[in-house]
């Protein structure tokens, strides 16, 4: 059962990281994320340690790890999709611009946060600020200016 588990978890990373692969402006990890994959690795390897300790068993923590971080390292923009995470999905979804109700974009610190609206959800997306006119242009050229809205 364990390897058909890292089977499935091998697959969706790969897929996950070939969506990565086309971002052309690809997001930051949030914070949040990354602690929260040291906490999954930690209390999996303790569960590991208590209950399995082979090691088909850490293959599997390290598989589920990657996996769980695979999701936030392909947010991105490519030239056709928004990617993003979606908390009911396990692979990363694809969002195309014409499903876009609403953009707004706002710089926080050293980060430009992109809010997408679109299937009825809201994506949140982090990038550096360094590539705020680059991300602005290439946005503004795909979609309706009534959609995208800046805030300062």
């Amino acid at each position: 059962m364990k390897i058909l588990v890292n089977i499935v978890f091998l697959i969706i990373i790969i897929y996950n990281l070939m969506k990565r692969k086309h971002n052309l402006f690809k997001a930051n990890i949030p914070k949040t994320s990354i602690i929260a994959t040291l906490l999954l690795l930690v209390v999996g390897f303790v569960i590991w340690y208590i209950n399995d300790k082979s090691i088909l068993g850490v293959i599997t923590l390290l598989s589920a790890t990657v996996f769980f971080i695979s999701f936030f390292s392909a947010i991105g923009i490519n030239e056709k999709f928004f990617n993003s995470f979606m908390a009911n999905s396990i692979v990363i979804l694809s969002v195309p611009y014409s499903e876009i109700s609403n953009i707004t974009i706002k710089k926080k610190g050293n980060s430009l946060y992109l809010k997408i609206k679109a299937h009825g959800y809201e994506f949140l997306q982090q990038y550096n600020l360094e590539l705020e006119k680059e991300i602005i242009k290439f946005i503004s050229s795909r979609l309706k200016p009534s959609i995208l809205r800046i805030e300062e």
